[in-house]
């Protein structure tokens, strides 16, 4: 497993495109969100720019990548030739699979970081750490069946489109409740009707008086 993986680290670095995919977009992204924190805080909250981060570099560094790596190695009949030595299917599959994963957990522990450091350490640190597991698994979990139904590289990147869009989108529109909960949309038109009824009994109270 460990040859396999230091093998695919290899082709990783060598591979423009995915280290493009892997460390600028995610970075640069996330940089931009973390710049305008302020901003994006009175949409949503920080636990949603945290959200957006830690799916962004999910979604391009560990999703794309394993889709990618995974059917350009059954394509060259690589796996193939793997399968013929001693090594386990699920131990290849950790092999392709492990060098994109510790990426993707380095990136999103850095990134975090620095976001904690700018707007403070979150409350609860453990409930974090397990949020940031279950979203690799579930990555990986995607890649793996998107993989499944790529013919060939080529391929996926169409394949693997649709999924990193759902999955910024579904992100993006969970901001939605905290525009629609805002007090001008809520509070205030209900709010701006009660007094004017209530002054309507206020000027109706004097003529009554008078009489």
């Amino acid at each position: 497993m460990l040859p396999i993986a230091r093998s695919e680290l290899v082709q990783i670095f060598r591979n423009r495109s995915v280290l493009v995919t892997s460390f600028v977009i995610p970075v640069a992204v996330s940089a931009f969100f973390i710049y305008q924190h302020d901003t994006f805080a009175t949409i949503g909250s920080l636990g949603y720019i945290a959200a957006i981060v830690m799916f962004t570099v999910t979604v391009f560094g560990l999703y794309s990548t394993t889709v990618t790596t995974l059917v350009d190695r059954r394509q060259n009949l690589f796996l193939k030739r793997l399968r013929s030595t001693a090594a386990s299917d699920s131990g290849i599959l950790t092999g392709l699979v492990l060098p994109a994963t510790a990426i993707a957990f380095v990136q999103v522990a850095l990134i975090l970081a620095v976001f904690g450091v700018v707007t403070g350490a979150p409350e609860n640190v453990g409930l974090l750490v397990v949020a940031v597991v279950a979203t690799v698994a579930l990555m990986i979990a995607l890649g793996l069946a998107t993989a499944g139904i790529t013919r060939t590289p080529e391929h996926a990147q169409i394949t693997a489109l649709p999924v990193s869009l759902g999955v910024i989108a579904s992100r993006a529109g969970s901001a939605s409740p905290a525009r629609r909960a805002s007090p001008c949309s809520s509070a205030c038109c209900p709010a701006g009707r009660r007094p004017s009824s209530s002054s309507r009994r206020g000027r109706a109270a004097p003529r009554s008086a008078t009489r």
